[in-house]
């Protein structure tokens, strides 16, 4: 079967410390089509993506572009902008992620 993405251009990450889930919003592209897409994912995938991040953006590091903030239950709120670094666009093909991607169309 043929994956459903072959790239990802990453616009931002999102979470919040202690929930189980992490947004990426993202442009998805296969062979000539793209579309804006909002992806719901878990640490284990955000890890695979921040490690694919760093391997194409030696000279800089990741982790250091995550802003933080306090939220009024004491937790923490992160998220990371694309345009504070360079080379946010990979192929998927290189990547192992825990669950399958999904496409949900209407």
């Amino acid at each position: 079967m043929k994956t459903l993405i072959e790239s990802i251009k990453i616009n931002t990450i999102s979470f919040e410390s202690g929930d189980t889930n992490v947004y990426v919003n993202a442009i998805l592209s296969k062979e000539k089509l793209s579309y804006p897409s909002d992806l719901i994912i878990s640490y284990t995938d955000l890890n695979v993506i921040i490690n694919k991040l760093q391997q194409q953006n030696p000279d800089e590091d990741i982790s250091t572009f995550f802003d933080e903030e306090k939220m009024y239950d004491g937790s923490t709120y992160y998220k990371l902008n694309s345009s504070k670094y360079s080379n946010t666009n990979f192929q998927v093909n290189y990547l192992e992620f825990t669950n399958k991607v999904k496409q949900i169309r209407a």
